[in-house]
């Protein structure tokens, strides 16, 4: 990813709410993100949805061990 890219990224989170950051006046210059109070909500939420892919990806694989077959394709 390239710092423009990444700076983009940072400054849409930052407009959004979800991170903000802390600039150090030192040389050379250093700025620190961090997650918000709506960011860290955010993040539980996102941890619960990857739980429950985790319980889908079991699901499917017990089925496919049992030779049931799948239509459906969970991918990380």
């Amino acid at each position: 990813m390239t710092t423009r890219v990444q700076n983009y990224y940072f400054a849409r989170m930052m407009a959004l709410g979800i991170i903000d950051k802390t600039i150090y006046a030192e040389m050379p210059p250093r700025v620190e993100y961090y997650l918000t109070d709506y960011g860290l909500r955010i993040f539980e939420i996102l941890k619960y949805i990857k739980a429950v892919q985790k319980d889908i990806e079991a699901e499917l694989e017990l089925e496919n061990a049992e030779g049931l077959g799948t239509f459906l394709t969970v991918r990380d």
